[in-house]
């Protein structure tokens, strides 16, 4: 994410921000990367921001409990 992308709060230094974004990082438990979140302010307000890569399967039977069993924890 481009540092001009983060928001400060209040007086917060952008490297105090930059600490409060990563210290909110959370990965699957694989340690694989398919699913990775951060918690960051837009426009004041917090998100909870989850980026997921699904595996490829042409029938989708590893797409469907990927997205049942797997991603569902990390969006709540």
């Amino acid at each position: 994410m481009p540092v001009k992308s983060i928001e400060t709060r209040g007086r917060e230094k952008i490297e105090d921000a930059i600490k409060r974004i990563q210290s909110s990082i959370k990965r699957d438990a694989t340690g694989s990367g398919r699913i990775t979140s951060i918690d960051m302010d837009i426009n004041g307000v917090e998100y909870h921001l989850t980026s997921a890569y699904a595996p490829a399967s042409e029938s989708g039977e590893l797409r469907t409990p990927f997205f049942k069993n797997t991603l569902a924890p990390h969006l709540q």
